[in-house]
């Protein structure tokens, strides 16, 4: 990633600035840039920040959409649950023989099956 990249060469700078500085040698790194410098020293840490950014804004996304599918899968769970349910309480209410003796008698009285 060129971000990356010029974030390290910008710390490299910076650390190299700061021992000179402690050694007496001169002062911190932006005392010793000129204008130019100090201007893309700035639009660097700019587009860090916005890269940092960013990436944390994807991970919250991603965190949101799978909050999301979660809850699509628990009420997929639930509803098949709720359907298992009232099937066995169907047959045991003897529900399944009231519709089998329907059909017979559909099949019988219109077909005139026996």
């Amino acid at each position: 990633n060129v971000l990356v990249k010029k974030e390290l060469a910008l710390l490299k700078d910076s650390v190299a600035m700061e021992a000179k500085a402690k050694q007496g040698k001169g002062g911190g790194i932006k005392e010793n840039l000129t204008a130019e410098e100090l201007k893309a020293y700035n639009q660097v840490c700019v587009e860090v920040a916005e890269e940092r950014k960013n990436k944390k804004v994807r991970r919250e996304d991603l965190a949101a959409d799978k909050n999301k599918k979660l809850a699509v899968w628990i009420a997929r769970g639930v509803l098949a649950c709720a359907a298992v349910v009232l099937l066995i309480v169907g047959i045991a209410n003897g529900g399944m023989a009231d519709v089998l003796e329907k059909a017979k008698n559909i099949c019988t009285q219109c077909i005139g099956l026996g």
